[in-house]
C-alpha cells in the first residue's frame, strides 16, 4: 500500500509483513529502516520496496 515497505527477517526462517515506512519522505534506507540489523538489504526491482534483514552470523542465510 501507499506509504508502507515489506519487511522480511530471515534467519533460517524467513517471515515477512508490510509496515507503515519509517523512512518518511526521505528515500528508505537501511538505517532508517532497521537500523539494528546485522545485515540489511533494501530492494525496489518488484514495483514495491522491500527491506530484509539477515539475522544470520555474517548474513550468511540464502
Amino acid at each position: 500500500m501507499p506509504g508502507e515497505i515489506c519487511s522480511v527477517i530471515q534467519g533460517g526462517a524467513f517471515f515477512g509483513t508490510c509496515i507503515a515506512n519509517p523512512c518518511g519522505a526521505g528515500p528508505v534506507t537501511c538505517e532508517c529502516a532497521d537500523p539494528g540489523c546485522p545485515a540489511c538489504r533494501v530492494d525496489d526491482s518488484s514495483g514495491g520496496i522491500t527491506v530484509t534483514c539477515n539475522t544470520c552470523p555474517g548474513g550468511g542465510c540464502p
